[in-house]
C-alpha cells in the first residue's frame, strides 16, 4: 500500500513538473520569436543595436534548450 501511495505522489508531481515545463518552454520560444523580429527590425537601425540584440538572443536561446533539454547545465556543452 506505500508503495502505490507513494507511485500516486510521485505522479502527480510529474505532472506538475511537465506542465512547468511545457509553459517555461512556450514562454521561451514565444519571447525569442519576438527577439529574431526586433533584431531584423534593427538591422536598418543600428548595427551596435544588432550586435546587443544578437547577444540577448544567444542567452534566450540558451534557456529555450536548457528547459527543452529538461536540464540545469548549459546547453552548449552537449553540442560537442
Amino acid at each position: 500500500m506505500e508503495l502505490e501511495e507513494e507511485y500516486s505522489r510521485n505522479r502527480v508531481e510529474m505532472k506538475k513538473i511537465k506542465k512547468q515545463a511545457t509553459i517555461m518552454t512556450v514562454f521561451y520560444a514565444l519571447y525569442l520569436a519576438f527577439i529574431l523580429f526586433e533584431a531584423f527590425y534593427s538591422i536598418f537601425i543600428s548595427k551596435i543595436f544588432l550586435i546587443g540584440i544578437l547577444l540577448v538572443i544567444a542567452s534566450v536561446a540558451t534557456g529555450f534548450l536548457g528547459v527543452y533539454m529538461k536540464d540545469n547545465r548549459s546547453p552548449l556543452l552537449h553540442w560537442s
